[in-house]
């Protein structure tokens, strides 16, 4: 907490701009990995859990906002909707704990690009609690970069909210019109968007189908980015007169 804390309050400094990003969907793959816990609750009681099922009712990362109407929707009503929450939230634990978590294909890349401008600062939003995404940031071999981390628990249906990235850039001291989101969900981007700031959506396997009008681009990975050009050309240096 106390390293935190002193990130926190050295990232107030004059920056060019910034990129903040989803460090569940974006860096990691939390949403794939629910969906596996999910699937292995429920087939241990005979139902087919699909990604369509996912993709429909499971989007937010808060089981406690989903699984009652999902254990609805797939006849599963007799089964405890506590025992599925406590059981979702332990197999994520795990999961962020274990050898099988990694970083999505093209995110070293960003950070390494990104430590390149030295008015450029990174953001991570997460809806895991804070120490645990500061272990995860750590584990993914992430802590020496020059990142700052802002938790929010996630409490409704519409998360993150546009005031979630509101609070990041005035944390970091910069306008969100200096600030490009990376999103990866159609609620995270028009979050994004409504904080007025830009956005570039890397959609996942349950996203994918989403509208995400508006962002500056939509890709299917990171690696299909080159993110040293499109930061030259949202951000570019200012002329001295």
């Amino acid at each position: 907490m106390m390293k935190e804390a002193k990130k926190k309050e050295e990232a107030v400094k004059a920056v060019r701009f910034a990129v903040l990003f989803e460090l569940d969907d974006v860096a990691v793959s939390v949403r794939r990995a629910t969906y596996e816990v999910l699937r292995s609750i429920l087939a241990d009681h005979k139902i087919d859990f699909t990604p369509t099922h996912f993709s429909r009712y499971c989007l937010q990362p808060s089981p406690a906002a989903y699984v009652g109407e999902l254990l609805e929707a797939v006849g599963a009503k007799k089964l405890s909707v506590d025992k599925v929450i406590d059981e979702v939230n332990s197999g994520i634990a795990m999961y962020l704990s274990s050898g099988d978590v990694g970083l999505r294909a093209g995110f070293q890349s960003l950070v390494d690009v990104t430590a390149k401008f030295g008015d450029c600062q990174l953001a991570a939003l997460t809806a895991l609690p804070e120490n645990k995404a500061q272990a995860l940031i750590e584990k993914l071999g992430l802590g020496n970069a020059d990142i700052v981390l802002y938790a929010f628990e996630p409490t409704n249906h519409s998360f993150p909210r546009a005031d979630s990235w509101m609070k990041m850039t005035k944390g970091i001291s910069t306008s969100p019109r200096q600030c490009v989101a990376l999103t990866s969900s159609k609620v995270s981007c028009k979050a994004a968007l409504s904080a007025g700031m830009r956005a570039i959506a890397i959609p996942d396997e349950f996203t994918a189908f989403q509208d995400f009008g508006g962002a500056e681009a939509v890709v299917d990975s990171l690696e299909d980015l080159d993110v040293e050009n499109v930061l030259n050309g949202m951000f570019p240096i200012p002329v001295e007169a």
